[in-house]
């Protein structure tokens, strides 16, 4: 197992001393952050932090649209004479449980344009540091929310066929 330890140079000469396991001390040296690309940090930054306050309304929306749904179906439900196969208000939580999940990538879109842009005001390196963390962490996230649903998605799919090859073996489709 090798593990790459980085050492910041105490001189601050833009250097990263790496050492493996097995390797004595070198020195690397770290890309350069032009002035082109810093402007291209703010862009980002400015996007980040109008997609947040949208992904931070939307989840309000949902939120309240989910208790609101929630409570209203649980009502009619009791005042229904057809009892219902599953809690109508269950409808009500899917939407509260989505509005909490799709908080937590607005909030680290968020935190990096906030990091980002105190950075870039102050030339602070631990607050690039950190907006890149916060990046990677929205991005991690999503690929995970993405695999997630990528997987619900097959197994409904298989769901769905084995449904169907059970009811067309049971002659199941010719009572309807």
């Amino acid at each position: 197992m090798e593990e790459n330890l980085n050492i910041p140079d105490p001189r601050n000469t833009g250097e990263v001393t790496t050492k493996s396991e097995n390797q004595v001390l070198k020195k690397e040296k770290l890309p350069e952050i032009t002035n082109e690309s810093l402007s291209y940090l703010s862009t980002a930054a400015k996007w980040a932090k109008f997609l947040s306050i949208i992904g931070f309304v939307s989840v309000g929306i949902l939120g309240l649209l989910g208790v609101f749904m929630g409570i209203s179906l649980t009502l009619s439900e009791k005042m229904s004479a057809f009892p219902a196969p599953m809690p109508k208000g269950l409808l009500g939580l899917i939407y509260v449980i989505i509005a909490v999940i799709y908080f937590f990538p607005a909030l680290y879109l968020y935190r990096f344009s906030e990091s980002t842009t105190r950075s870039l005001l102050l030339k602070d390196t631990l607050s690039l540091t950190d907006a890149i963390f916060n990046l990677k962490k929205t991005f991690k996230f999503i690929g995970i929310a993405t695999i997630v649903t990528i997987s619900l998605y097959i197994l409904i799919i298989i769901g769905a066929v084995i449904f169907v090859v059970y009811m067309a073996s049971h002659g199941g489709f010719n009572q309807y």
